[in-house]
């Protein structure tokens, strides 16, 4: 599923093998207003990912119980591959140096101990949101920055085209001038200079007007 910058900011998908903790876990985080989607497995976390777009996962890193074959660094691994900008949290019964470098290299944000601290998990949940919105902004700023920039291209684009063309009409009634030298000639040139001295500033206020409207929606 396509996945917008920021979308469905509230909602955390919990991945965990134990049907009390997943409960507990779910039900904490809609108190606290948020909107949790659980599962048992990776696989059925990948399946409900299909469709649903969220903001953080927090994954245990065992999930033996239930009933799919991967763990949690792989799941991760897999759901960073279509929602790359949602964070994730991993969880562990078992710390052990080795799965906590294992956890943040494959790009977790944090990594909690079980049984977790209720105020240390929130926490770890609103640092991981304010990232994931951060980022979320900043890829809107780049996407409007790109949009401008791609706009701005174009006239640009134009203005070299307008003005290749009215220096070789300038050129060419100049070079009438020069062999046939006379009032009528002279007035055509200064008309044409008018023209197209006139369609030029056109183009530039064009230029000017785009680029004033895009800083203005930034």
């Amino acid at each position: 599923m396509p996945e917008t910058a920021v979308s469905d900011s509230r909602r955390v998908l919990v991945v965990d093998d134990e049907n009390s903790l997943r409960k507990v876990l779910s039900d904490l985080l809609r108190l606290r207003g948020y909107d949790p989607m659980a599962a048992a497995s990776g696989e059925e976390a990948l399946e409900l990912s299909r469709t649903q777009s969220f903001a953080v996962a927090i994954i245990d890193i065992g999930l033996h119980e239930g009933g799919g074959n991967m763990n949690g660094i792989e799941l991760m691994r897999q759901l960073k591959a279509s929602h790359p900008h949602a964070e994730y949290v991993i969880l562990t019964g078992l710390p052990s140096q080795k799965t906590a470098i294992e956890a943040v290299g494959a790009g977790a944000f944090g990594y909690l101990l079980k049984p977790f601290n209720v105020s240390e998990l929130v926490g770890t949940l609103e640092r991981a949101l304010a990232r994931h919105h951060e980022n979320g902004d900043l890829m809107n700023a780049r996407r409007q920055a790109q949009t401008l920039r791609t706009s701005n291209l174009r006239v640009l684009t134009r203005l070299r085209s307008e003005c290749l063309t009215s220096v070789q009409n300038l050129i060419r009634l100049g070079q009438n001038i020069i062999e046939s030298p006379n009032l009528r000639d002279a007035q055509a040139f200064g008309r044409l200079v008018q023209t197209e001295s006139q369609g030029v500033l056109e183009v530039l206020d064009e230029l000017i007007s785009e680029a004033e409207g895009g800083s203005a929606e930034r």
